[in-house]
């Protein structure tokens, strides 16, 4: 089992992660793995709505398309189609091939068609099994929680994803992390130390604040389209507070000062979440004043 090197003058890692999709585990094998090395994640279950949607892609080709041809409070219909040329034209036919249908109140479905049975067999695998996608949110979400940051991308070219700075206190949790990938056969890890220096420290420094501008942005934007759920402000409230705590950190980390118009990028999407939280609370009922007698 890989493990983590401990530098004496580190400042951190550098973190590149992978999945794949060729092995499914089952959810509970996954949990399993997660509470056996100690790591803290939450690894959402699979659920029979989403097993419905894999089952389908997952027969999808450039020969076989989909479309949702229902979908209403109690059942989404998806009709399976196999595109054919009329030689000697540009007429295209779609024949209908397979049906599925999900029940929404007995999260059943029923397939009618040609590959019934392959596809029940799917559905019943990926209501119990976790795939790539679900690990790989699973290892993205440790490593950001980790204050992880993003080494991808620049002012001019925006990319995020992939490749990541982890402080070196993290390092505990790294590792717990390395163990359930290797142990579950599902994906890797890969930890490259970076050493303590003024010049390593501000490129850390450097990076961290072009990221953390970038997530103030999106999340500025996403605000500011809200109309309902006030669930939702109060959710990007509290990711502006773990960036506000993120710059600090990687300020400090640098024996900088956190830039000052970014501080204030900072400070006006925090105000409009606030503003935005307020504007969606419900306000209660004024209460009917009774009529006086007669």
């Amino acid at each position: 089992m890989s493990q983590i090197a401990e530098h004496e003058n580190g400042l951190g890692y550098i973190v590149l992660y992978g999945t794949t999709d060729r092995q499914h585990v089952t959810y509970e094998e996954a949990q399993a793995m997660i509470v056996k090395h100690g790591l803290n994640a939450e690894l959402q279950p699979p659920t029979r709505a989403r097993a419905c949607s894999r089952a389908v892609a997952e027969r999808k080709s450039q020969d076989r398309i989909t479309l949702n041809v229902g979908n209403d409070a109690k059942q989404r219909i998806v009709r399976f189609y196999r595109p054919e040329k009329d030689t000697g034209t540009e007429e295209v036919q779609f024949p209908a091939e397979d049906r599925v249908v999900f029940d929404k109140a007995t999260e059943t479905i029923t397939v009618e068609g040609e590959h019934k049975e392959e596809i029940e067999a799917s559905f019943e695998h990926f209501a119990a099994h976790v795939t790539g996608d679900d690990i790989r949110q699973l290892a993205r979400d440790v490593v950001e929680r980790l204050d992880g940051v993003s080494l991808r991308g620049s002012v001019d070219v925006q990319d995020a994803g992939g490749t990541y700075f982890v402080p070196m206190e993290h390092r505990g949790q790294l590792q717990a992390l390395a163990n359930v990938l290797e142990d579950l056969r599902v994906g890797y890890l890969r930890v490259f130390g970076v050493i303590r220096g003024p010049q390593e420290q501000l490129q850390v420094a450097l990076q961290a604040e072009l990221s953390i501008e970038q997530q103030i942005a999106d999340i500025h934007r996403l605000v500011s389209k809200l109309t309902m759920r006030v669930n939702s402000a109060v959710s990007y409230r509290k990711q502006l507070e773990r960036l506000a705590k993120l710059l600090r950190d990687y300020s400090a980390l640098a024996g900088r000062t956190p830039p000052a118009e970014l501080q204030r990028k900072l400070d006006r999407a925090i105000a409009a979440a606030d503003a935005k939280v307020l504007e969606l609370t419900p306000k209660p009922r004024k209460k009917r004043r009774g009529r006086k007698a007669a």
